[in-house]
């Protein structure tokens, strides 16, 4: 179900034609029919090819409501940019445009409006010069009509021609929840109902009952009554507009440009945000002819006070500008809830400038090191980003991510546990973990997780491996470094682990060696880290088992295949001993069995 949206200047006939395309006029504020123009959004709709509702979303077009237009544009399908035929391209036809850009509204096409007041040359001349501004902007292929509301002239034929063009509309943003999304426009209470929102439903589907969390409060929420094109539903689809009657708040709580998820852990709700300025645009003093001079066109001063439209909320915020090529902080004075790769546009503040857009590519504070990497990371990636490309971004930035975050480990990364690390970063965690286990009475995991800028079930793959390796010792919340192993080994112990290591990959078998204690003492080498129990029938010295897995492992990648053949001609191996050893290697992580082979998991190191 697709919504498209009104653009133009004030009095070039938005209102009217969408009131003569859909039977509804959209101005619904005494206010507005009062003054003859549209201040807030409006809405309405008309049937397509099988009867399904496209919305219809009207936006002001003075440029004091400027904030009120971008509200409305930020989740359209596609969108009717109006030119009256007896003015022709105005300040706000440029404005609109731009914005509708910006946000990423891929499809617009043009209507000539009130053809009925000018000459047919006039008329040809105003759609002639439009469509080369909307080339400009970036709409070379957007489809024209010259129409009239008040006389009826070609309105069914852009009614046609509209339908035609939000059939092709791709689905999805390329940002923002796979869940229900939904930024507020309206709230208003309804006597014996409730609190009521209304908005276009970008993601989903929402059905009635369904729990959703208020954002940026964080505040839960259940929908207890849908209503769509003034039809109750149980259920709505993505690019509906909805009307939700949400239990579990008060009016007062709820403000335009809140939002509505299904998981809040896929929103920031921050107070500061890193941005990528959208290239392109003229640049001072090349205002195109024909286009209206805008001080969008001025270049952003270094650091500023203004407002930044997001979603369908604007917000005050200071403006920075990094020494990373293309970066922008933001700092707002209050959290926001914003997503990855969203676009934005920053407005001068108090007035209805536009200076300048962005997309949101990191959330809260980001130190210059990391700024580096981001910039580099986004270096290598294509202007238009995909939502496969978050997890590599957090990758460069960060230094780890969950393995099944991306599609495929990049280069230079190491797996620990269910985590991909940077190699060199990885290399410094550990480093770094160590050297603070060696401080006296070693330190609290809970300290490195702050000291090392983990989260916790990252934390634990990384120390676990140094504990697996004997380089660090774990006990009661503490990491320390782990005594030497062999130093109080009792002499039959030492004995028995002399005679594991001279027996290299033949090991030695507890029940053929007839010597009393031989089993208990093997344990306890394999306990203390000396030693490799294989299925407690074959034990190895630890640096044993170590080299017959590097051997059976030598050359192959993570995620391939190893056959027995293949391990036993690498290894040097009868099956008695193979077979024993592979188990082991599936129990420690190294592979996963397969049917009669193995698929490698990760790699020694």
């Amino acid at each position: 179900m697709p919504v498209i949206g009104t653009a133009g200047h004030v009095d070039h006939g938005k209102s009217s034609l969408i009131e003569a395309l859909t039977g509804t006029h959209p101005d619904r504020l005494p206010e507005e029919r009062a003054r003859g123009m549209t201040i807030d959004l409006g809405f309405a709709h008309f049937p397509g090819r099988q009867g399904e509702p496209i919305g219809v979303v009207d936006v002001p077009g003075h440029e004091r409501f400027l904030r009120n237009m971008v509200a409305g544009a930020w989740g359209l399908d596609a969108a009717v940019l109006t030119v009256a035929a007896d003015d022709g391209w105005m300040r706000q036809s440029e404005d609109h445009t731009r914005v509708l850009s910006a946000l990423g509204v891929g499809r617009l096409a043009l209507a000539v409006t009130k053809c009925d007041l000018a000459a047919p040359e006039r008329v040809e001349e105003v759609r002639r010069e439009a469509l080369a501004q909307c080339a400009r902007l970036g709409y070379a292929e957007a489809p024209s009509l010259a129409v009239s509301a008040r006389t009826g002239q070609n309105i069914a034929a852009l009614r046609e021609l509209l339908v035609e063009l939000v059939e092709g509309a791709p689905a999805g943003q390329g940002w923002g929840p796979q869940g229900c999304l939904l930024y507020v426009d309206r709230a208003f209470g309804v006597k014996g109902v409730g609190v009521v929102v209304t908005g276009s439903l970008r993601a989903g589907p929402v059905e009635r009952g369904r729990e959703l969390r208020l954002l940026p409060a964080g505040r839960p929420v259940r929908v207890r009554g849908i209503q769509s094109y003034f039809k109750e539903q149980e259920r709505v689809l993505p690019g509906a507009r909805v009307a939700l009657n949400l239990h579990g708040v008060e009016l007062a709580e709820v403000h335009r440009g809140d939002c509505l998820v299904e998981n809040p852990a896929e929103c920031w709700v921050q107070r500061e945000l890193l941005a990528r300025l959208a290239p392109g645009g003229p640049k001072p003093g090349q205002t195109p002819r024909g286009a209206t001079r805008s001080a969008a066109q001025d270049e952003l001063p270094a650091r500023t006070e203004l407002e930044v439209a997001l979603g369908t909320g604007h917000y005050p915020a200071r403006f920075s500008r990094l020494e990373e090529g293309g970066l922008v902080r933001l700092r707002f004075a209050e959290p926001v809830a914003a997503f990855w790769n969203q676009p934005c546009l920053l407005i001068r503040q108090g007035g209805s400038d536009i200076l300048g857009a962005a997309r949101l590519v990191w959330a809260g504070a980001c130190e210059r090191r990391l700024r580096v990497r981001l910039t580099a990371a986004l270096r290598e990636l294509p202007p238009a980003l995909k939502p496969s490309d978050q997890p590599l971004l957090r990758l460069a930035v960060a230094g780890h991510i969950r393995r099944g975050e991306a599609r495929a480990a990049p280069e230079d990364t190491v797996a620990r546990g269910e985590w991909l690390f940077r190699a060199d970063d990885l290399d410094g965690l550990e480093r770094e973990a160590v050297r603070l286990a060696a401080l006296p009475g070693g330190v609290p995991l809970a300290e490195l997780v702050s000291r090392l800028g983990l989260e916790g079930e990252a934390l634990g793959a990384v120390v676990g491996e140094l504990e697996r390796r004997g380089r660090l010792a774990l006990k009661a919340g503490l990491a320390f470094l782990p005594a030497d192993p062999e130093a109080n080994l009792s002499p039959f112990a030492r004995g028995l682990l002399g005679d594991l290591r001279r027996a290299g990959p033949l090991g030695l078998e507890p029940e053929r060696m007839k010597v009393a204690g031989a089993r208990k003492e093997l344990g306890s080498l394999a306990r203390a880290g000396l030693a490799v129990s294989l299925d407690g029938a074959i034990f190895y010295a630890a640096e044993t088992y170590r080299g017959l897995v590097r051997a059976a492992l030598a050359g192959r990648p993570e995620g391939s295949v190893l056959e027995i053949a293949e391990a036993r001609a690498a290894c040097g191996l009868s099956r008695k001993y193979l077979i024993p050893l592979l188990n082991r290697m599936e129990a420690d992580g190294y592979v996963k069995r397969e049917g009669d082979a193995r698929r490698v998991r990760r790699l020694p190191d």
